[in-house]
């Protein structure tokens, strides 16, 4: 074999050598495409790898934003996810309510914010006159006293000055005045009152705006007579227009027009604009807001009774609920009011009693 021969076998050995390298090289360079293909292809469908996120895949659990507990713990701070094996919390249940059982004579019948007194009930004197409070030294800013001598049922007269002192602060007038002999009348106080216009009217007319001794609302305490005093001249409320903020707001603080004038055939007396009585601020705010006279309302409330609805009257955010308990037979009744729930009981003078619950803001 010559030499020309042999260098060109070798050549095309080497040839094919390197064919066959090149060949292995991208067989090898496909597979490892390959296997780096599938791995991004797991980690990307399983979630392990996040868009765009460069960092290193954890395997420690993730952590949670919990409300703050009971202890104290600031809000926001991260805590580790409950186990699923916690219990949950336990149920609580509200205290059971509890009831005081009260005695209600015939004689407590009698006494109270919503007695009725009128031709047909008179009124039952207390023993004593420890009730009232002489309005002399006691008075607010807001009214004048057209007498040193008149007295109001104590809790009568602290209404009755927050209420002026209310009228004052709104309107800057100081002419209300509480007239002479207009408030607490004894039973001879009412009598000489009663005689005298009976002198000058005759027996008829004086029965339209003076009760009979022993039928008057003043002997209670709780009654008064109002007017304006300015100028050196004496008004009446409905006069003058500022004035009307009294019988408009008056009731907020418990008393009421007594004798309006579209309840004349119901009350027996004429119309007076100045005479307001006391019967607690959610009767008073009822008895306006639905036109009813004290007589009405007496009515109106036998409706609800313990067992039964009861009324629920708001005032300036103040929710009130109130029923009635007939004294229906013999010298005894009783009531079941719930602990811890201030309340007030009133007679009627007639057939029973109120009940009045305060239960606060809602």
């Amino acid at each position: 074999m010559n030499n020309q021969s042999y260098t060109r076998r070798i050549n095309e050995r080497v040839r094919r050598r390197r064919r066959r390298a090149a060949v292995l090289t991208v067989f090898f360079i496909v597979i490892l495409l390959l296997a780096l293909l599938s791995v991004f292809l797991v980690l990307h469908f399983t979630g392990r790898l996040g868009d765009g996120d460069d960092s290193s895949v954890t395997t420690e659990p993730p952590t949670q934003t919990q409300a703050p507990a009971e202890s104290g713990e600031p809000a926001g701070s991260e805590t580790t996810a409950a186990p699923e094996t916690t219990a949950p919390p336990a149920e609580t249940t509200a205290p059971p309510v509890t009831y005081t059982t009260l005695t209600l004579t015939r004689a407590d019948m009698a006494k109270g914010d919503l007695i009725l007194v009128s031709a047909d009930y008179p009124y039952v004197f207390p023993a004593t006159e420890g009730h009232l409070t002489l309005t002399y030294g006691n008075k607010s800013k807001g009214y004048q006293l057209g007498s040193a001598q008149d007295k109001l049922d104590t809790r009568v007269l602290a209404a009755f000055n927050t209420a002026a002192d209310a009228f004052l602060a709104e309107t800057g007038e100081t002419g209300l005045i509480l007239v002479q002999n207009g408030a607490y009348r004894s039973y001879a106080a009412q009598e000489d009152l009663y005689n005298r216009r009976v002198a000058k009217e005759g027996e008829e007319a004086a029965a339209k705006y003076v009760a009979l001794p022993g039928n008057s609302e003043h002997h209670t305490g709780l009654a008064m007579d109002l007017s304006v005093y300015t100028d050196g001249k004496m008004y009446g409320l409905d006069e003058l227009e500022t004035y009307q903020w009294v019988p408009k707001n008056f009731p907020r603080y418990g008393f009421v027009l007594r004798y309006p004038a579209s309840k004349v055939a119901i009350t027996g007396i004429a119309y007076e604009p100045w005479h307001f009585r006391y019967v607690g601020i959610p009767h008073a705010v009822y008895m306006t807001n639905n036109n009813l006279c004290l007589e009405e309302y007496i009515n109106t409330l036998r409706a609800y009774q313990a067992d039964g609805t009861h009324l629920f009257v708001e005032s300036d955010g103040i929710t009130y609920e109130i029923w009635y308990v007939p004294l229906t037979d013999g010298e005894v009744t009783y009531a079941l009011v719930p602990d811890g729930v201030p309340y007030s009981i009133s007679g009627n003078n007639r057939d029973g009693f109120v009940v009045t619950l305060t239960l606060g803001r809602q």
